[in-house]
């Protein structure tokens, strides 16, 4: 990081920087003289000391010390602030990383794969940090009971539907009856009808037609 001081002139330096490697600010190593350089060269300081150059003695690490031609200036860098060690919260592993490492999301629970379908939906459980640490597929069951307005379900199956009590309404009502409660003119029937279904078509007419036991 170059942070920009008053006491650096820029009008001063003319061309480019050219850097020169480190400097051993306690140990003036290698040895640099005040008033004495290249305009432009420069270097990092590597070890912080108080060695003299010009009036300046606080070095830290990261300083650059630069000759504008005249004197030696500096660069001042000790206000960068550098991270030493990086802990790794909930869900992350990797940490502490002190120098280099890698940050990863830590596994669940939850095993791989695709859940909820046609019989069944997915069930979540989701943490505070908005993982998910479980998941589970729950199979679709309604219960009879849930069901209204079909009058009585009692059976459902891929086969057939049972419907007891209540109408099915489709421009017509449908009512049970047995032939206790029906006359027909048996001599016209080749066989004798259990009973009769009266339906009432939209236009109001009732008809009768006739149904026989299996």
């Amino acid at each position: 990081m170059l942070k920009t001081v008053s006491s650096f002139s820029s009008t001063a330096l003319t061309g480019a920087l050219v850097y020169q490697g480190t400097w051993n600010a306690s140990t003036n190593n290698p040895t640099l003289t005040s008033s004495v350089g290249t305009k432009g060269d420069y270097y990092v300081v590597s070890v912080s000391g108080s060695t003299n150059l010009n009036g300046i003695t606080d070095w830290v690490v990261s300083d650059w010390c630069v000759f504008n031609g005249s004197v030696w200036q500096k660069v001042d860098n000790s206000e960068v602030i550098y991270v030493s060690n990086v802990a790794t919260g909930t869900g992350l592993t990797g940490g502490p990383i002190t120098s280099t490492g890698t940050v990863s999301l830590a596994n669940t629970a939850v095993t791989i794969g695709t859940y909820g379908g046609a019989n069944n939906v997915a069930s979540f459980t989701v943490d505070q940090q908005g993982r998910l640490t479980s998941v589970s597929n729950v199979t679709i069951s309604i219960s009879n009971t849930a069901v209204t307005g079909l009058g009585t379900m009692s059976t459902q199956n891929a086969n057939s539907v049972s419907i007891t009590g209540g109408n099915v309404t489709a421009n017509i009502s449908l009512t049970n009856a047995t032939n206790a409660s029906a006359t027909f003119a048996i001599s016209s029937l080749p066989l004798v009808p259990a009973g009769y279904i009266k339906l009432q078509l939209a236009n109001s007419t009732v008809v009768l037609v006739p149904y026989y036991a299996q």
